[in-house]
Parts: structure tokens; sequence; C-alpha cells
């Protein structure tokens, strides 16, 4: 990676006087991002930024974020994290541990901003100088990867499969999965493990996921019958059946499921990350296009159109398919 090349925006988000050692902290934080060539964003530090600045940035821009955080609380701070995590920015937390351990309150305070950000998302420091270190490694790591990262077409359906499920215990905010046929109304194939490993990881997501998460899933209800009369002996549908019902009488389960008539790809977003299905004459190839090509303003106008073109299935319609 070549350091000074620019890489975009970066905000930084945290207390500053509330906290001791913040504003240190903080500078030790912008000292990292900008040598890699971030052109990094604070406020009020920097000349001309406001808190209006600075949350259109977040908003508009698609920067890189950076929450560093202890055990004080902030609602600003707290706002600006759930315009990252509602924008899918790419997200950064680093948090201040006395002797590399973190009080209650910063535990509770994180989960509050996002289990997920918080499971998957954070490194502990003391010191500026370990913050310094800690920052330019994952920055460093994150434009490595993010340098491999590019379109892929393949023909291999199960590396698509086992993509998406590697990717959904990630989601920060939305999944969205639009099918010829259901998985949800059939589940998995019969002994096909990456059908069945999907399968698991994304009832276990809806189960399980912040209220907050947006699901849905959109199918064709013509190709989903006529594949249930051809090879449902394919399929445990008594399972997919029971499994269905139970979503949708957990209260804590906010999903929609829709069908369409429409001829469509199949596909699945997971946050801004895009993996489709492409029918080429006899085969299905797949393409993913990873996070940092879509922004997340362009899967809303999928969603709009999603909900305002799909019938509503719900608990009343499952005996059409079982």
């Amino acid at each position: 990676m070549a350091v000074g090349i620019e890489q975009g925006k970066l905000c930084i988000s945290s207390v500053i006087v509330k906290e001791n050692g913040f504003q240190d902290f903080r500078f030790a934080a912008y000292l990292a991002a900008s040598r890699l060539g971030f052109d990094v964003k604070r406020n009020p530090e920097d000349s001309g930024i406001t808190q209006a600045n600075f949350e259109y940035i977040l908003a508009h821009e698609y920067p890189v974020f950076i929450l560093i955080t202890g055990v004080v609380d902030s609602k600003v701070v707290l706002r600006e994290c759930r315009q990252a995590i509602d924008n899918c920015l790419p997200i950064f937390i680093f948090i201040k541990a006395n002797n590399g351990k973190m009080s209650k309150k910063t535990i509770d305070y994180m989960n509050e901003i996002s289990k997920v950000a918080f499971a998957y998302d954070c490194t502990l420091f003391q010191t500026c100088e370990e913050l310094y270190r800690q920052v330019d490694d994952r920055l460093r790591r994150y434009l490595n990867r993010k340098n491999k990262l590019y379109p892929i077409l393949q023909s291999d359906i199960a590396m698509a499969y086992s993509l998406n499920a590697e990717l959904m215990p990630k989601v920060k905010k939305q999944i969205i999965v639009c099918q010829q046929t259901s998985i949800l109304i059939l589940g998995p194939r019969k002994n096909i493990e990456y059908e069945i490993n999907f399968y698991k990881i994304l009832l276990d997501w809806l189960i399980n996921k912040d209220p907050s998460m947006e699901f849905l899933h959109v199918f064709s209800k013509t190709k989903t019958l006529q594949e249930i009369r051809q090879h449902g002996n394919c399929y445990d549908l008594g399972l997919a059946k029971r499994n269905l019902e139970t979503l949708f009488t957990n209260e804590k389960v906010n999903l929609f499921i829709g069908t369409t008539k429409k001829e469509s790809v199949s596909y699945v977003i997971t946050d801004t990350n895009l993996l489709l299905v492409l029918p080429i004459e006899e085969y299905k190839y797949t393409i993913n296009l990873p996070s940092y090509l879509m922004k997340n303003s362009e899967v809303d106008k999928i969603k709009h159109v999603l909900y305002r073109t799909s019938g509503k299935f719900g608990i009343d319609n499952i005996a059409e398919y079982y």
C-alpha cells in the first residue's frame, strides 16, 4: 500500500473535554490516519468544520468512521455513531480500557450503539502511543483488504452462498434477499451443505437481530409454487413451514416478505455489499460488488421499489404453499 495517496475522508468521533486525555487521543488518531492519506475531519478542531458540516459528511460523503470512547457517554457521539451505522460506513472503534478491561458502563454504552459493532469492530488501548499504532494497523489492513476487493464474476454458486453466510453475522443495518424461489418458503435443499448453512445463519440472524435492522425478502410466487410441485421432495417443507410460522409469531422479529410477478435476477444485499446471480446462456454466474462500491442511498432506492411494488406475504398466506 502506498502511503500518502488520497484515501478519502475519515471522521473521528469522541468526547473531547468530558474525559481526561481524549484531546490527545483524538490527535493521535488524526496523525495515524492523515499519514496514511486520509482527509481527516474533526469537530471542532478543524477549521471550518461545524457539527452540521460533520454530520453532512457522515450522511452524504461516505467517510471511514472512527469512534474513540471510554467511560463517559455523549448524546452527540451516540447520534454520530447511529448516523455511521445508518449509512453503512466502515466503522473502527477504539475503547480506552484500564488494565485491559472495560467498565460495565462502557459495555452497556457500546451495546446501546450496536451489539454487532461491539462484537466485530472494537480494539482496546491505554495510551496515545498504543492508540496510534492500533489506528495505523487497522487502517492499513482495511486499505489492503479494500485494494484486494474488486467485482468478481464466477460460476461457483456455492461460493456465493458461502460469502453471504460469512457477511450476514456482521450486518449492522439491513439484509435484502430477492429470489425466484424463496429459501424461507422452501428451506434449503436436502444434503446441499452450502444452502443448509446459509439458511441456518439467516434464521439465526433474523431471530437475534436488533429490531432496528431491516430484512426484506421478495420472491416469485409462481416460480416457488412450481418448484414445490416439481421438486418438493428435495426439501424439508414441514421444517421450513414451522420455521416460517415461528418467525411470524415472534414479536421481536421485524421482517418484510413480499411476492412479485416481475422477472428479476436473484440478489442478496448485506448492508451495501451486493451479490447477484446472472443467467448467461445455460449457466448461472454470480457477481459480487464489494460494499465500498455501493452507497446506502442506492440501496434505499432499491428498498423503496421493493416496498412499493411487492405484494405483502404474511402468516395468512402460508397455507397457499404447503
